[in-house]
């Protein structure tokens, strides 16, 4: 009794397979043989692998005795996410109260009054008297995993009656974004 009910459910579900497979090719979706595919992924800024890098913290620039040449460490942007590239699309110097960006002009600075608190900040070409917001464009990309992106700067500055110790005399905004 035993052999003749397993030989029936093994043909009983011989059947069923044989006759699911014969009908497999024939059914369709509502929009016929296609199968849509949707994406479900978070924007950038949606926290989950967002934008991740680090900037510099702080430029210092250094004025050595009996030259207005300033010596001015670089400004530095390393994106630290694992997918994604950024972009620089600008910077924009600003003095803090009583100091003035002037224009980049040796001869100017090695003229200056002692105690004129003027300087000058160039960079890539752009003297930020002229023009405070260098722009970029798609110029400055950031990729993953890759050395920072190093913006140099170069500048002048007169002479001192008393000693000039780290004081803040301006303030570089970067803005960043989503490549």
């Amino acid at each position: 009794m035993k052999k003749i009910l397993t030989t029936a459910m093994i043909l009983v579900l011989m059947m069923t397979l044989a006759a699911g497979t014969a009908f497999a090719a024939t059914g369709t979706t509502a929009q016929g043989n296609e199968v849509p595919v949707y994406l479900i992924a978070p924007a950038i800024g949606d926290g989950a692998g967002g934008i991740d890098f680090t900037i510099t913290d702080r430029i210092t620039m250094t004025a050595a005795a009996g030259s207005s040449v300033l010596s001015i460490t670089d400004l530095e942007i390393k994106n630290n996410a694992a997918t994604g590239q950024l972009r620089l699309d600008s910077i924009e110097a600003s003095t803090e109260t009583g100091w003035t960006i002037k224009s980049d002009n040796e001869k100017y600075f090695a003229e200056l009054k002692a105690g004129t608190k003027e300087f000058s900040l160039v960079s890539e070409g752009n003297d930020f008297s002229a023009n405070a917001k260098k722009e970029y464009g798609d110029d400055k990309l950031i990729a993953p995993g890759q050395e920072p992106l190093k913006i140099g700067f170069t500048g002048h500055i007169g002479t001192f009656l008393t000693a000039v110790s780290d004081t803040q005399v301006a303030k570089i905004t970067a803005t960043v974004s989503p490549y």
